[in-house]
């Protein structure tokens, strides 16, 4: 794969930064990377390495207030600036491919985006793989701290607090733990803007689901201590026509960076070809 850097700029009127891995063929397929909350689209590339016989295309950009973008961490202006961003790095790929059929690839925080993008914006895409979608989390804040946080947001929407994501709880594989914690451009913060709109729109996804009228490939680590599987298994039990669940026993929060990672890129890639033939 080619990589090559970029830059656009946001519905906020922030540089965000970019990254394409371009296969040496003409691509068959297009996958829009919407990566999680406190990481970067950088931390794909080891995984995208397994698609470089696939003849796919990956093109995705840092979140506003994440990687090398610009904002504050883990602020955003709103999550529909989120969604106008995902638009705005569509209508990227379309420029530079607009023949080629487009999928997104939302992982956790990026999963939640992804399924509102698609929910909101049908026509664009031709389906979706959704990753541990952050759609609850597996310690989900109770009743009255979900009131809090939305008197926060509306109060002090840019105060940001720690997230308490424990690295170890990424991957059981130790050397992908040691790579997050050193890796400088990954952060833990969140606003309470960030975290309410995230905690309102998985509940939205969740409550939409019916009207998911594209494909969707959705994975899951059984053991992910983060993003709730169980919220994974109730989407796909909703819409089962449209919605295919793979859950990966005995894995954490990062599909892609877990024991079974190649296992996965052969899914993805048999998925995505089904989909384009």
């Amino acid at each position: 794969m080619k990589e090559q850097t970029f830059h656009m700029t946001s519905a906020a009127d922030c540089q965000l930064f970019g990254k394409l891995w371009t296969p040496e063929k003409s691509p068959k397929a297009v996958i829009i990377l919407i990566h999680g909350y406190g990481e970067h689209c950088s931390r794909y590339a080891s995984f995208i390495d397994f698609f470089d016989e696939a003849d796919f295309a990956f093109i995705g950009m840092d979140h506003i207030g994440h990687g090398q973008s610009e904002g504050k961490r883990g602020t955003i202006k709103s999550y529909t600036q989120l969604l106008d961003d995902v638009g705005r790095l569509w209508a990227k790929a379309e420029d530079l491919w607009p023949d080629i059929p487009k999928i997104i690839y939302g992982h956790s925080m990026g999963g939640n985006i992804a399924l509102n993008f698609l929910l909101k914006h049908p026509h664009t895409i031709i389906g979706g793989i959704i990753s541990s979608p952050w759609i609850k989390l597996v310690n989900e804040p109770g009743y009255f701290s979900k009131l809090l946080i939305k008197l926060f947001a509306c109060l002090i929407p840019n105060v940001t607090i720690k997230s308490g994501i424990n690295a170890r709880h990424i991957s059981t594989q130790h050397h992908e733990v040691t790579k997050y914690q050193n890796d400088q451009l990954n952060h833990e913060r969140i606003s309470f803007r960030l975290l309410n709109a995230i905690i309102r729109q998985g509940v939205w996804a969740m409550n939409a689901i019916q009207q998911l009228n594209k494909p969707v490939l959705l994975t899951h680590g059984s053991k992910d201590p983060i993003t709730s599987c169980e919220a994974s298994r109730q989407l796909a039990n909703t819409n089962t026509h449209f919605i295919k669940f793979q859950e990966f026993n005995n894995v954490y929060h990062e599909v892609h960076n877990d024991a079974q990672r190649e296992q996965l890129a052969s899914l993805y890639t048999n998925w995505i070809n089904q989909l384009i033939n």
